[in-house]
Formats: structure tokens, C-alpha cells, sequence
């Protein structure tokens, strides 16, 4: 009778018959030498096969409550609190831009010059483009290249692990 096991430090479920113990992510090589970044469980390779991933359990790949500002005019770098309050005190108290009593809102971050409707879409902007706060990163494979918002995930996992199931 299959098992199932979890394992907390990547969140993620395997059927067998074994009982696998002290799982871990490592990088590794293909066979054909090319990189990969594969899961192993006591050495065990896997790229997904078997594998149940937990969704309320997917690493964030930016979970601090700080980041540095890039706003371009008046660029100081200071650590800011990245909830949308703390971006507007900032932007305001050391930039001067006011989103209550402006009517345009452009996006001065970086290179940016993209334009919002709403205040409220210039921080939500900010907190997702720039400061990649709603973005995931792979529990399967970890590659970097693989992180993104929860759709770009999950069309990850569907394209890259077919035979493993996202639980949410």
C-alpha cells in the first residue's frame, strides 16, 4: 500500500511505498550535461513524477517587508516598507508625489514611464512588476527562470512537471 509523505522544507508530497526521509533541493546536471535544477529525496532524483505540490505552501520568491526604492526623480535608495501604504508615505514624504491629489499617475520607477488609471493600480504595479512581490518560485525544480505570478507558475508546472499535481 503507497504511502504518502511530506516534506516541510520544500513543501511538497510523494506517493510510494518507501517512507523517504531528509528531502532536499540540489542543483545537478542532466544526462547530457546541460544544467538542471532537480528535486532529490535521500539522492533520488525527480523532475515532478509522483510529485503533489501544496499551493499555500510555494515559496514567494521576495517575502520581506522591505525593499529598496528605485523611484527616478530624486532616486535615494532608501529601504522602504513595501505595503502599498508604506509606498505611498514614501513616495510622497521624499519625492512629493502626492497620489491623493494627483491626477495622472505614472510610474517612475526605474525605466518605467507606464501610466495607471487609478492610484491604487500604480501600487499594486509597483508592489508586482517591480518589487516582485507576487511572484513564486518552482517547489519542483527551483530554477530561477521558472519564477513568476501564480499563472506563470502553474503553466510552469503544467509544461515542465506533467505528472505532478498542484493540490490548492
Amino acid at each position: 500500500m503507497p504511502s504518502v509523505c511530506y516534506d516541510p522544507e520544500s513543501h511538497l508530497y510523494r506517493f510510494s511505498d518507501i517512507h523517504w526521509d531528509n528531502a532536499h533541493a540540489d542543483s545537478g546536471h542532466n544526462q547530457d550535461g546541460s544544467n538542471a535544477y532537480m528535486t532529490r529525496f535521500n539522492g533520488e532524483e525527480m523532475s515532478g513524477e509522483g510529485v503533489v505540490i501544496n499551493a499555500s505552501c510555494i515559496p514567494w520568491v521576495n517575502d520581506s517587508p522591505h525593499d529598496y526604492c528605485s523611484w527616478r526623480f530624486g532616486a535615494c535608495d532608501q529601504v522602504i516598507e513595501v505595503s502599498e501604504a508604506g509606498i505611498k508615505k514614501h513616495l510622497k514624504e521624499c519625492h512629493g508625489y502626492d497620489a491623493d491629489t494627483s491626477k495622472v499617475h505614472t510610474c517612475r520607477w526605474s525605466k518605467c514611464n507606464k501610466l495607471c488609471p487609478a492610484k491604487e493600480q500604480l501600487f499594486e504595479h509597483i508592489r508586482i512588476d517591480h518589487l516582485k512581490l507576487e511572484d513564486l518560485l518552482c517547489p519542483v525544480c527551483r530554477d530561477p527562470d521558472s519564477q513568476g505570478p501564480w499563472r506563470t507558475l502553474k503553466k510552469h508546472i503544467k509544461k515542465m512537471h506533467p505528472l505532478a499535481r498542484i493540490v490548492e
